[in-house]
């Protein structure tokens, strides 16, 4: 039964790329839910849909067909302003690489979901949310002059501060180093499990996948199966075999 509380519903998705002989399929009539206070890894060969599906669930992209409905909203019945403010307010990204602005220093691009939305930063916020990473006393130092580990946790930070209702990560580890790598699956697990978020993560790294609470498979498209595995050496036999199968 569908669990109307699910703070992303996606609804018989189709998603294509491209135009005329160019056009490619990206998502085939997908339907999945993602419930609250739970982590999700996304997995599959390269092109099967991962990241499209991650991005229409977010409201980045819009399907062809189908809707999706994002803490409570469908996002089609949005405007751009009030679709924005949405994602500004209640959905955190987190992505490879970091998305942070290398002008600004590390407590600017914390707060920054507040002051694009022309709120002021709440400096006690961020410095709690640096401190929960364990970036104290980084605040005034740009990115560039952080590793890339510590620049993924400044991203994080900046979902801490905002205490969102939903988090997509896509590949949040892909360039980490092993150390760093735990770290951030340590703090998106404790966002899932403290403060009820849920986590919507693609991956194809079988160790971040294991982190999760249940993994959905994707190839060509379409979802082919789901699993509340977490073996890692099982998720990276099961994506081999869809990656073979492809």
């Amino acid at each position: 039964m569908s669990d109307v509380r699910a703070p992303v519903q996606v609804r018989a998705v189709t998603k294509h790329h491209g135009a005329g002989a160019a056009r490619v399929l990206g998502l085939w009539e997908v339907s999945v839910e993602f419930a609250p206070a739970t982590f999700t890894a996304i997995m599959g060969p390269s092109g099967s849909g991962k990241t499209t599906l991650m991005h229409c669930a977010a409201g980045l992209d819009e399907p062809d067909e189908g809707s999706v409905v994002l803490v409570g909203h469908d996002v089609a019945g949005l405007g751009d302003r009030a679709r924005s403010r949405l994602r500004r307010e209640q959905v955190a990204f987190v992505f490879q690489d970091y998305n942070l602005m290398p002008t600004l220093p590390v407590w600017m691009n914390v707060a920054l979901p507040r002051l694009v939305g022309g709120r002021r930063a709440d400096r006690r916020a961020v410095a709690a949310a640096l401190d929960r990473v364990g970036l104290s006393g980084v605040e005034h130092r740009l990115p560039g002059a952080l590793s890339g580990g510590q620049q993924q946790r400044v991203a994080m930070a900046r979902a801490v501060a905002l205490r969102p209702r939903v988090l997509f990560a896509d590949e949040p580890t892909g360039a980490l180093d092993t150390g760093s790598r735990a770290q951030v699956l340590g703090l998106l697990r404790g966002l899932v499990d403290e403060a009820g978020t849920t986590v919507v993560m693609v991956t194809h790294d079988p160790v971040a996948a294991a982190a999760a609470d249940r993994v959905v498979y994707l190839r060509d498209g379409r979802i082919v199966g789901e699993s509340a595995s977490r073996d890692a050496v099982e998720l990276g036999g099961r994506l081999a075999r869809l990656g073979q199968a492809a």
